[in-house]
């Protein structure tokens, strides 16, 4: 238990690392004029997804979470508000 939330709070402080960081390379990306502020948020979001999808699927996660959602409405429902 002490492991577990020891790498919670490691993820945690990397998390707000790279959101620190995010919000200047998106800055210096719309200074330069290299992209708009769409496109720039839908290749983040791309990357994210791609990201927790390679994540889900070397941990193990993808199955189990799947078949959770098919298998609940109310997860389904969640997820779908959520997007």
């Amino acid at each position: 238990s002490n492991l577990r939330t020891l790498f919670g709070c490691l993820m945690l402080c990397i998390a707000l690392c790279c959101d620190s960081v995010l919000g200047n390379i998106q800055e210096k990306v719309q200074k330069a004029g290299l992209c708009d502020e769409l496109n720039l948020m839908y290749i983040q979001s791309l990357f994210g997804g791609v990201f927790l999808f390679l994540w889900t699927m070397f941990s193990g996660e993808f199955r189990s979470g799947m078949s959770k959602a098919v298998s609940s409405s109310r997860v389904m429902w969640c997820l779908n508000a959520w997007s």
